[in-house]
């Protein structure tokens, strides 16, 4: 795969990632805690501003959220945020790294519905 492929693919997984992600928690949170579910779960930041390595203890911290991910899991979407930063900074993957990106895709993808919902 040349390199603009492999980082155009590496952006669309990450975007798909990141947005199922805060899908999730936010219908998830809405569900369990009604309208006011932002201000009942008392976080330091704002959610709309929270930065994808703010995500992932959500699906600790939160009830209706650890049905989703295991702890070994979350520390794989967690040990994203490198390249994650990468990828938005526009600087190049190794191939072991698209591969672990890749591999928290998939984990998504099988995990969140709304996944399907963002494609």
């Amino acid at each position: 795969m040349n390199t603009l492929s492999l980082m155009t693919q590496s952006y669309q997984y990450l975007y798909a990632i990141e947005t199922s992600l805060r899908k999730t928690i936010a219908a998830e949170l809405l569900a369990a805690y009604g309208t006011a579910w932002e201000h009942r779960t008392q976080e330091k930041h704002a959610f709309a501003t929270c930065y994808y390595h703010e995500l992932i203890p959500y699906f600790a911290k939160y009830p209706p959220l650890q049905k989703f991910f295991t702890e070994m899991e979350r520390k794989q979407l967690y040990q994203l945020t490198p390249i994650r930063n990468k990828i938005c900074h526009m600087k190049n993957l190794k191939e072991k790294e698209f591969k672990q990106l890749k591999n928290c895709y998939q984990l998504v993808e099988s995990r969140l519905t709304t996944l399907k919902f963002i494609q």
